[in-house]
Formats: C-alpha cells, structure tokens, sequence
C-alpha cells in the first residue's frame, strides 16, 4: 500500500513537472527592439500610363481618298510639314467649274452694265420709261451680287484643294499614324466626327495619367511631389500633381463601372526614358519625415487614457515596465515617439509563439495621436 502511495506521488510531481515545462515553452519569445532615428514614408502606388502634355490629333477638313503619307510613325516633324496627301483631282475640278461660273458672272456683270448705261439717255426721248430704267438698275445689282457669290465660291473650293493636302499642326514627333494609302477618310466636319489619321505630340514634355480611388482621393494635393518607375526606366523619376479632377467617373482599368475613381494628372520634369503608352508605378508620397525617436508599430498599445500609447520598456535590471508615451505619424511600420522615450531605449516588440508556429499577432488598433 505505501509503495503505491509513493508511486503515485512520483507520478503527480513528474506530471506537475512535465506542465510547468510546457508552459514554459508555450510562454514564447520576447523580440525586443532599440528605439531610434528613422524614415517614415507613406506611400501609394497606382498605375498610370505616359501621355505628352501636349499632342494633336490629325484629322481632314475635307473627305477624300489617301493618295500618298509622306511621313511614317515616329518620325520627327515641324510645323507646316506635309504629312499625308489626299487624291486633289475631285477638288480641282470644283476649282475649275467655280472659275467658270466666275467667268460667266462677269459676262452677265459686263451685259447688265451696257444696257443700264444704254437706257438711261432715251428717258429724255421718252423711248424709254422710268420703270424700265430702274428694272435695268436692279438688274445690274443682281449680276454683282451673282459675281460675289460665284467668287466666293471660288474662293471655297480652292480652300477644300488646300485642306487636301494635311500638315503637321505644330513641331514634334508623330507618335501614331493609322491610315494608308489609298484609304477614305471622312472629314472632321462630318457627322462621326472624322477620321482621327494620327497624333503629333511634343515630346520634350510628358504626363501620367492616373486613376485614384475614393479613400486616397482626399488625402490629395496640387502640386505634392510623386515618384515614377518602370523596369524601363534607369531610375525612379521625380514629378508632381498638376490636375485633380473634382469629380469621379466609373473606373477604365477595372472593367466595373461601379467603382469610381478620380483622374488625375501627374507631370514628369526629366523625360529620359518616357515613351508615351509606357505604364509606370507613380508613388504619391503622402508621408516622407525623417524622426529622431520612432519603435515599431507593433509596440504601440492603447492606454487606459483616452487617446493615450502605451509601450513596454526593459529596464537596465531586465524587467518589463509600461510606459505611457506621445506618438505622432506613423506608416504602420513605424511610428514616431514625440514624448516618453529616448534614442536607445530597449522596448519590447513582439511575442513569439513556439507551439503556434507562427508570430503572434498585435492586438488593438492604432492609438489615438
């Protein structure tokens, strides 16, 4: 009987052993950090893509049919410089039927003339009557308003062989070209608005169109610096916000029009390496300070005071103490201790679990600044 008393007593303490054992491991580790100078940054990334700040859409004044391009896509062009020909034969055939009825105005411009100056000595014969003299005069008046008309119309049609012939609108480079030869196009006057033949744009500036969604879109502002990259690019490339529209319209890069966004405009000073349909990354930099105490987000806890933060400091003897401290910004990586630490401050992180596997998580949300 006393052995299995002893022997169950064995049993309780090695069990009372073996638990203490596992809570030790259950308790985890403790990851401290060193509060300290740092960078806070808050940033969003969206795509954009890369327009020129200025670019024309080509586009004829007449319909007619493509007779020759005299310039390819990409090709740097100036002012006044023929880019595309239209077939000018239906043209100079108005331009000749004009001239003729020019010609035949003046005719009858030339007869009403002779016979307003004939009638007018034989009123005092009495051949002639008063009314059939003033006939005469409106008569006169009618071929000169005829001739006007005709010359105006002269006028016009060889406008129309002119705007066959289509020139580059300003200096710079055309960027798109989506006609050939021997196609009609419909002139911009026309009911679809005419054939957009290309673009001329000028390629020494260039912007970043960018959609923005509803919870950033507050957080804008003009003129708020941007960072732009692409794998295309050497570097990251300096711009800042030049347009924020007032308004949202349905998204064009979700395909849903049930989210909104707003369009905003974003302008690049170093164009090296920007192509305009190139999609970049632009980087709004809401947040960019440089603090000279901050800890990890994680170690912020909410104190018992209202809008209060609270941190676990280790003391030089090892122990843990709360400490109540003033924050400020925060990327939610890192947040600025503006009261209640100092640079070199050791304060604890985290907890890490060894039975769970994984890191445990911060409980409670951002405090109050």
């Amino acid at each position: 009987m006393r052995r299995i008393l002893l022997t169950s007593a064995l049993s309780a303490a090695l069990g009372i052993v073996g638990l203490t054992g596992c809570e030790k491991e259950n308790a985890g580790v403790e990851q401290t950090e060193v509060a300290g100078p740092t960078r806070i940054r808050d940033a969003v990334r969206l795509a954009g893509k890369v327009q020129p700040v200025t670019q024309v859409d080509l586009k004829s004044e007449v319909s007619g049919r493509i007779r020759k391009l005299h310039a390819r896509e990409g090709d740097s062009v100036s002012r006044g410089q023929l880019l595309v020909e239209l077939d000018p034969e239906p043209f100079q055939l108005k331009v000749d039927r004009a001239a003729i009825v020019v010609d035949r105005a003046k005719l009858a411009l030339g007869t009403a003339q002779r016979n307003l100056e004939r009638a007018k000595p034989l009123i005092q014969t009495g051949s002639v009557s008063t009314d059939a003299v003033q006939d005469l005069e409106v008569a006169l008046a009618k071929a000169q308003l005829d001739l006007r008309d005709a010359e105006l119309n002269l006028r016009e049609t060889r406008k129309d062989l002119g705007y066959s012939r289509i020139a580059a609108p300003m200096r710079g480079r055309l960027i798109a070209l989506d006609v050939e030869e021997g196609e009609m196009v419909a002139a911009a006057t026309s009911m679809s608005g005419g054939t957009a033949m290309g673009t001329v744009a000028d390629p020494r500036k260039m912007k970043v169109e960018v959609e923005v969604g509803e919870l950033d879109f507050p957080r804008l502002k003009q003129d708020m610096e941007v960072e732009v990259s692409s794998e295309a690019l050497a570097k990251p490339l300096k711009g800042r916000v030049t347009f924020i529209s007032s308004s949202a319209k349905a998204s064009t890069s979700s395909g849903s029009s049930s989210i909104q966004v707003f369009p905003v405009e974003v302008e690049v000073s170093d164009n090296k390496g920007l192509v305009p349909g190139l999609t970049v990354a632009v980087d709004f930099l809401f947040l960019d300070k440089k603090v000279d105490v901050a800890v990890p987000y994680s170690a912020i806890r909410t104190g018992k005071r209202k809008g209060s933060a609270m941190v676990t400091v280790r003391g030089s003897d090892g122990k843990a103490v709360p400490k109540e401290v003033k924050t400020g910004v925060t990327d939610y990586r890192n947040t600025e201790i503006l009261e209640g630490l100092a640079a070199g401050d050791t304060i604890l992180a985290a907890r890490t679990e060894k039975t769970a596997g994984a890191s445990s998580r911060p409980s409670g949300g951002p405090p109050g600044r």
